[in-house]
């Protein structure tokens, strides 16, 4: 039985490569990306009174494994963002920027069509940073929780080697959890549901 599972599985893959050379598409194809994030977010039960997010960037590796009409696509990404919390803290109204550094593992399935793709998945966050957040010149500490799967789902357009993408990065049902330590005076708290757009390049090798 075990040897049989193997051979479906070999000539499956010589049936896979011989088409992908058949239509002049490499099996497997690595590549690099870069672009620009437009996030958004949404505040839930909080103590901060509006938030302001502002134009971040993305970059990092790709890889695509070609299956007839339909491709694997895993990438690692490196993604800046940026925004502003605004809170009405001691009756004053403060604002208080915040940075983050974080690093994706989508994993996405695609299909494509003529030179357009479609393609949808998960994305592992791996890691996320963030710089401290300045309050009238006074360093603050910023905590969170995070979920550690979203998903992403978009549109792709081929030309040869470069790759254009659109896509939207949504978060499920867990929201984020922000809180901020002031200066003594208390603390503020928040859920924010965040999303973004993804518009970015790419070049396979």
């Amino acid at each position: 039985m075990k040897k049989t599972a193997f051979l479906v599985v070999l000539l499956l893959c010589s049936a896979l490569t011989l088409s992908a050379q058949k239509r002049g598409v490499q099996l497997v194809q690595f590549g690099l990306k870069a672009g620009i994030t437009a996030p958004s977010f949404k505040l839930k039960g909080s103590d901060f009174m509006s938030s302001d997010p502002k134009v971040g960037f993305q970059a990092g590796l790709m890889a695509r494994v070609n299956l007839l009409a339909f491709h694997i696509q895993p990438e690692l990404l490196y993604m800046f963002n940026q925004y502003q919390l605004t809170d009405g803290q001691n009756g004053q109204i403060n604002v208080n920027k915040v940075k983050l550094n974080t690093f994706e593992v989508p994993v996405l399935v695609g299909l494509r069509l003529l030179m357009f793709r479609i393609q949808a998945g998960p994305s592992f966050n791996i890691m996320m940073k963030s710089n401290t957040v300045d309050k009238k010149g006074q360093k603050l500490d910023l905590s969170f929780t995070r979920p550690s799967v979203s998903y992403m789902i978009g549109l792709g357009f081929d030309i040869r080697n470069i790759n254009l993408d659109v896509r939207y990065h949504g978060q499920f049902k867990n929201s984020k959890q922000y809180t901020v330590f002031g200066d003594g005076s208390g603390e503020m708290s928040s859920k924010i549901r965040g999303s973004q757009w993804l518009f970015s390049i790419g070049y396979m090798f």
